[in-house]
């Protein structure tokens, strides 16, 4: 698979996700896009397949977008 992908600069995926954590388990689905080698876009989606809360990052800025206080938090990453 690896060999069949190495020119692969795009892509898109749609797939189901397991969180664990002390409270228990969340699942959904999540929506996924990126262009290698910096960016990249996660959307954890509902029912609707509309997004619940997203993720972003440019390979300077993480921004995840937060739908109880409708803000977007921002962290810089420094190498």
């Amino acid at each position: 698979l690896a060999d069949n992908n190495t020119g692969l600069t795009h892509f898109k995926v749609l797939g189901h996700i397991r969180m664990e954590s002390e409270e228990g388990a969340r699942t959904g689905r999540v929506a996924m896009a990126a262009v290698v080698p910096h960016k990249l876009r996660a959307d954890w989606l509902n029912m609707m397949g509309q997004p619940l809360t997203s993720l972003a990052g440019d390979g300077e800025t993480i921004r995840i977008w937060s739908p109880s206080d409708s803000k977007i938090h921002r962290w810089f990453i420094c190498f």
